[in-house]
């Protein structure tokens, strides 16, 4: 059957029955359970992208996870850190290619992570497109050993922790002096993966193109499992343990 679209990058427009996808009224419930605000009838369901049987087989797992972010008000932080071009002109940040001192000079972007591997890929000493990255080797990587980032703090290491968003359970605390669940902004939904995450350390940021999210309760965060169902511009993070 393929995917949406064809290895030569067109879109798949070949036949198939499991691309027939018959929607009635439990199928506009599950839309509207996932998709709308609670106690939505089902025919104001707002319709998702799907092209396979499959894949509305996916959204009934998702229906069914029994809690999810919105039962924990208050008990987690989710943030996008430092806007890429906001950050640099407020002088948050500063695009500064090289090898941090230590993880607090550290600034996440997409490519520096990906799933299983939080340690990916490195800036190279020049880099001004996406592909200017190397992968990392993980068997000959020092304990030690931190990335290249392409930007820095830059304002003094109080004045950036005092811009750090807070935690809602402690106002005095920023968020990263927690751990953190970290995922990539983008979903590519042609790759074998489509949501890129990792855990990352305390002190380290991000900039826009990552969001992490952090909670009162480490144990949640290791014992979370995590996926986000997009509609348009809708997102929502959902989580069972």
């Amino acid at each position: 059957m393929g995917g949406i679209k064809t290895e030569g990058n067109k879109w798949n427009v070949t036949g198939h029955r499991k691309r027939m996808i018959p929607v009635g009224e439990k199928g506009l419930a599950l839309f509207a359970r996932l998709y709308d605000e609670p106690g939505t009838p089902p025919r104001q369901a707002r319709l998702p992208a799907l092209h396979s049987q499959q894949l509305q087989s996916v959204l009934e797992k998702f229906a069914a996870v029994p809690k999810r972010l919105g039962d924990l008000q208050g008990e987690f932080l989710s943030i996008e850190m430092w806007h890429e071009t906001n950050a640099q002109k407020d002088r948050t940040i500063r695009r500064d290619t090289g090898f941090p001192g230590d993880a607090t000079e550290l600034v996440l972007s997409g490519p520096h992570f990906y799933v299983g591997r939080p340690f990916n890929k490195t800036p190279r000493s020049v880099c001004t497109v996406n592909s200017h990255y190397d992968c990392l080797d993980l068997a000959t990587m020092p304990d030690e050993y931190l990335s290249r980032t392409n930007y820095r703090p830059d304002v003094s290491l109080s004045e950036y922790r005092a811009r750090t968003p807070r935690v809602p359970w402690n106002k005095e605390q920023p968020a990263t002096e927690l751990y953190r669940f970290a995922a990539r902004g983008m979903l590519p939904p042609t790759n074998e993966r489509t949501l890129i995450t990792a855990i990352i350390h305390p002190g380290i940021g991000h900039v826009h193109g990552v969001q992490s999210t952090c909670f009162v309760n480490n144990q949640v965060l290791l014992r979370s499992l995590w996926t986000r169902s997009v509609q348009g511009g809708h997102i929502e993070l959902i989580c069972a343990w």
